[in-house]
């Protein structure tokens, strides 16, 4: 009896590293079947959906429908209700969310100086030169408009060097066309390069994508 437990045991356990094998080789991060409910209301049932590598996932829906939650779920800062996120050991992921972290007190170029490395800094500045925004990096952040540090921010996170996976949620609110499209030239080169991104947004994207409906 003691025997045939351990090697049940041992078959389970062989049957989660096939598995977790199964996944890992193919996927940067995979969805298995989660479910999400606040106060009883369901607001992600059976989301399932696997990123590889120079792939994007676009997740649509309309609004209130879950889908910065399924974000918070995919970088692990929720838990799900049911089902399960694996992500690849060691995966570098940025996120760019709707809140804009640098402080507002500090200069464009001190926030910079503070989130990224020398060269990084420099790959910034080549982008922000291209936005017409170069001049600004002695400004105080709090003294930038809405859009010009929209820009910045998102600049900082495009040439943050050995990212996976960029995390994304509506990062071109605020943003006007042009804009819109020169970040999506600059996200595309980077998923080309084999990166992967997960975005929500409501504007419509250029970029090559699979839809993920919630």
């Amino acid at each position: 009896k003691r025997f045939s437990i351990r090697m049940d045991s041992l078959e389970n356990t062989g049957n989660l590293i096939r598995k977790f094998k199964k996944w890992s080789m193919s996927n940067l991060i995979e969805v298995d079947n989660v479910h999400y409910s606040i106060n009883e209301n369901n607001l992600i049932r059976g989301i399932s959906f696997g990123l590889k590598e120079n792939e994007i996932c676009h997740i649509q829906g309309v609004n209130g429908s879950g889908k910065t939650s399924l974000l918070k779920i995919i970088l692990g800062i929720v838990e799900p209700t049911k089902g399960e996120v694996h992500r690849k050991e060691n995966l570098k992921i940025q996120f760019h969310g709707h809140k804009l972290p640098f402080k507002g007190f500090l200069t464009l170029l001190q926030n910079l100086k503070l989130v990224l490395s020398e060269d990084e800094l420099i790959d910034a500045q080549k982008v922000l030169e291209e936005l017409d925004l170069h001049e600004k990096l002695n400004l105080r952040f709090s003294n930038l408009s809405f859009g010009q540090q929209k820009k910045s921010f998102f600049a900082s996170k495009l040439v943050i060097k050995n990212t996976q996976v960029f995390v994304l949620d509506e990062p071109f609110v605020g943003l006007d066309d042009a804009t819109t499209k020169f970040f999506q030239e600059k996200l595309q080169k980077r998923v080309n390069d084999g990166a992967a991104i997960i975005i929500t947004s409501h504007i419509p994207i250029s970029m090559s994508a699979k839809t993920i409906n919630i």
